[in-house]
């Protein structure tokens, strides 16, 4: 830590300069000069003299001052690094956020590089899937346990279909991606349509009429920094 000093005075009696340089120190500001006239009271000639205090004054040295400007400069260069990082990094959140935007169409939800259609009509599994299809989409197709409790979060309290579906009850359940489903949870009920309600995959009829939730990849990324 730079230590600075303020300016001192100190008195002294008279000062030991002569009457040029004094002249010039009290010009600058460095002695300030109080005089004083006497007489003694007893002086039978009248007598009479003069006494004077010099007040010396003291003055931070070139180099404190010298510290002190660099302690400054270097504090404004600090908040104006500062402030371009941050100006920088709101710039990358305001692009990422609407590159994320930009990656699944209007009204769709992304998760996990996925985009997922939740319907306010309702219809039978078959037309459900044919809305998908139209949208280059499919009823939807669950991966994981985390993706299964995404859509429970985001879906409304009705059912919803899913591409789930299987011919006949003993039957392995598929998905409509032709893949087969690994049982990574229980599907409830005999049906041979999936549909998911508040709490995990049941099955019915597939001529029911419920929600459904489309799903598909999302758009790839393509970033372009200014």
């Amino acid at each position: 830590m730079v230590e600075i000093h303020e300016w001192k005075e100190e008195w002294q009696a008279g000062c030991p300069l002569d009457s040029l340089e004094k002249e010039g120190r009290i010009m600058n500001g460095n002695i300030k000069i109080e005089e004083s006239f006497s007489m003694e009271e007893d002086s039978k000639d009248g007598s009479a003299w003069t006494s004077s205090l010099c007040l010396r004054i003291k003055k931070a040295s070139s180099a404190h001052y010298r510290a002190l400007l660099c302690v400054m400069v270097g504090s404004v260069i600090l908040n104006l690094i500062l402030i371009a990082l941050a100006v920088r990094r709101d710039k990358r959140e305001e692009a990422l956020f609407i590159l994320l935007g930009d990656r699944c169409p209007s009204g769709w939800i992304e998760f996990q590089r996925k985009c997922y259609y939740f319907s306010e009509e309702e219809g039978n599994w078959a037309s459900s899937s044919l809305y998908c299809s139209s949208h280059n989409a499919s009823l939807a197709v669950i991966d994981s346990q985390e993706e299964m409790n995404f859509l429970l979060r985001y879906k409304s309290p009705p059912d919803h279909w899913i591409g789930l579906q299987r011919d006949n009850p003993e039957q392995l359940w598929r998905w409509i991606n032709g893949t087969i489903f690994h049982e990574w949870t229980t599907v409830q009920g005999r049906g041979r349509c999936a549909y998911m309600n508040h709490e995990a995959i049941a099955s019915s009829s597939c001529s029911r009429e419920e929600h459904w939730i489309c799903s598909k990849p999302s758009e790839s990324c393509q970033c372009v920094t200014a």
